[in-house]
């Protein structure tokens, strides 16, 4: 399926839909005036989310749904220096997946036509870019569902599972995002990415989706502890500032982290 606007996806995910036995219900659009109010409480929307939201408020696929006019974030007051949702300070929750992940419409960059989503599970702790536009993740959404069906209710899950999945792929598969420090910093010689460094503290690694590959992620905890989180404040630019290695023996020697680790992971995961 290819990519063109969000009203042409939605209305061919619904043809999809039908085809295949899909019950997919459409939620009236938001009003003018609300989304107005939307874009002036948020600082800014990109142009895709507008152009959803005069189209429809949220798709109601059976006992599951996808609302895109509720859950908004814009964060005055950051969370704590070592939460990672400090990465996502604008941002549209979609919802939470069935293996705790969170599905994430970033919203940073309100002068882009797209907004990209982003997965955050807390464990193994991994950020992933799912799809370079909420329009591209549409289309994924369309692709996941059965070719045909037998005109039945399904039950399809529009968050990590949905029907016959296998294609999809899990925290535990995705494309590390090159760290860039130091030499290697220098040797791309990125305007960007050096006068953004100039602004962080010493022992930051800045990790770099500007390409927009949908896979790429990288693991926000782990062997390093992290003190503080960063976000460019335009770009899909990354930095983790790390406090020390932590001494990981059960990884060393069973090769999986510990439970003090998949603790420490999942109250991180919870400091929005």
């Amino acid at each position: 399926m290819a990519v063109t606007s969000i009203t042409d996806i939605v209305t061919r995910l619904r043809a999809r839909a039908d085809a295949a036995g899909v019950r997919v219900l459409t939620a009236p659009p938001v009003t003018p005036t609300r989304l107005a109010a939307l874009e002036r409480d948020m600082l800014g929307l990109p142009a895709e989310v507008g152009e959803l939201l005069a189209l429809t408020a949220g798709l109601q696929f059976g006992e599951h749904a996808l609302d895109f006019a509720a859950s908004y974030h814009v964060t005055e007051t950051p969370p704590p220096p070592d939460s990672p949702w400090r990465l996502f300070h604008k941002r549209l929750d979609l919802g939470t997946g069935p293996d705790g992940a969170r599905y994430i419409v970033d919203l940073a960059r309100s002068g882009q036509p797209g907004a990209p989503v982003f997965g955050m599970w807390p464990d193994p702790p991994v950020i992933k870019l799912l799809a370079p536009s909420l329009a591209e993740f549409l289309a994924n959404v369309a692709r996941t569902m059965p070719a045909q069906g037998d005109g039945s209710e399904w039950d399809f899950a529009p968050l990590g599972g949905g029907y016959k999945s296998r294609n999809r792929r899990g925290a535990g598969q995705f494309v590390h995002a090159p760290a860039l420090w130091g030499q290697r910093l220098r040797q791309l010689a990125d305007p960007v990415l050096t006068a953004y460094l100039q602004h962080l503290p010493a022992g930051t690694r800045l990790l770099d989706l500007r390409s927009l590959t949908p896979g790429a992620g990288f693991e926000w905890a782990g062997r390093w502890q992290v003190a503080e989180f960063h976000r460019h404040p335009s770009e899909l630019i990354f930095g983790l500032t790390l406090r020390r290695r932590w001494w990981r023996p059960t990884a060393i020697l069973f090769g999986r982290p510990s439970a003090r680790e998949r603790r420490r992971w999942r109250a991180a995961f919870r400091l929005e």
